[in-house]
């Protein structure tokens, strides 16, 4: 399990053999505050493909959240692929954030899930594609889901 560890503001994986008990948490990947967008790193996803793993993570920094990669051979030591976040909010209705990168590989072609907009209460989905994981093409169908106002 892939998991945020909160008091290092940092990445970590846990396993189980049981799904009940759980190994305490191995750091993977902690901030670089020297990037200028991610004072702290959370919230990511880890497909495991071929014989890499690729992790999708939200970095957070002045009240922005971006999303970056890396990549890791063991599943335990990840690198960054870039010093610049892969994706960034760019559109009025992502506002200052995006985060929560969910990730499919399929066909050849990655696909990603995200939410946007306030940074600590995101309020709208959206999609994008990508043939390598790393370069990222927005869905001019976004935002593809937002939240209701008049149902608040």
């Amino acid at each position: 399990m892939d998991l945020s560890t909160r008091k290092d503001n940092s990445l970590s994986v846990s396993f189980s053999e049981d799904g009940l008990r759980w190994t305490d948490p191995i750091p993977t990947l902690a901030p670089d505050k020297a990037s200028g967008w991610e004072d702290w790193v959370n919230r990511n996803c880890v497909l495991k493909i071929g014989d890499a793993y690729k992790m999708w993570y939200t970095g957070q920094a002045h009240g922005n959240s971006y999303i970056g990669v890396a990549e890791s051979r063991d599943g335990h030591t990840f690198h960054r692929v870039s010093s610049a976040p892969a994706l960034c909010p760019e559109t009025g209705f992502e506002g200052a954030s995006v985060m929560n990168p969910c990730v499919l590989f399929e066909n050849g072609r990655y696909r990603m899930w995200y939410s946007a907009g306030e940074t600590y209460e995101p309020n709208v989905l959206c999609y994008a594609e990508s043939p390598d994981g790393i370069h990222w093409e927005k869905s001019p169908l976004n935002p593809i889901f937002e939240k209701n106002p008049a149902k608040e």
